[in-house]
């Protein structure tokens, strides 16, 4: 796994596949640019200076996921470590926590959740010397594996990207009236928190 070439680096992908891989990159990107991790091919913001409907979907889900992992700061800094990672370890945690995750249902809170979990893990492997930076791209590979083979279909149930644009509009603008701001995030996670939510899946 950890030697296999990442999904960016293919040359056939459909017009979904496209805008995925971008999301993803910035996703984890994002993350590992706060940690100060300079890091081959996630150094820049391309993405977000495009002034497109696809960066607007990525600040999205920036805005969701910063809001999630402020709920429980610090059980998501710390969640990697109570792992064990190793580098033969790692895809079979990462599998069978995304599974966990969606193992009650699929909404787009949990998909945001899952994100954050891959993208946590991107940045504690980036860290690890026995894994280092190399082992971003494979993470990122098997989120988009996941997300293409577990998550495709519901996603485009619910109207692609665009409904998750959608939704958490919706949501923000009943949140605006209700003067509560992490409400309709936690909602989208069955009312708990991140952590306790991740805490669950980790059991």
């Amino acid at each position: 796994m950890a030697g296999a070439d990442p999904p960016l680096q293919q040359q056939q992908r459909s017009e979904y596949e496209k805008i995925l891989i971008k999301l993803i990159k910035d996703f984890v990107g994002e993350r590992l640019r706060r940690k100060g991790i300079r890091c081959p091919g996630y150094e820049r913001e391309d993405l977000i200076n495009e002034n497109s409907s696809t960066s607007e979907i990525a600040l999205t889900l920036r805005r969701v996921g910063n809001e999630l992992e402020l709920a429980d700061a610090q059980f998501v800094a710390n969640m990697c470590n109570r792992l064990s990672l190793t580098s033969n370890t790692a895809y079979s945690m990462f599998q069978g926590i995304s599974d966990k995750i969606f193992a009650s249902g699929k909404n787009w809170g949990r998909v945001v959740a899952f994100l954050t979990f891959g993208s946590s893990l991107a940045v504690h492997c980036a860290e690890r010397q026995d894994m280092g930076q190399s082992f971003v791209n494979t993470v990122v590979d098997w989120i988009f594996t996941y997300m293409t083979t577990r998550l495709e279909p519901w996603i485009s149930e619910q109207g692609g990207w665009n409904g998750f644009m959608e939704f958490f509009r919706h949501q923000r603008d009943n949140n605006n009236d209700d003067q509560n701001n992490n409400g309709f995030f936690m909602s989208a996670l069955a009312g708990v928190g991140l952590g306790a939510f991740l805490m669950m899946s980790f059991k």
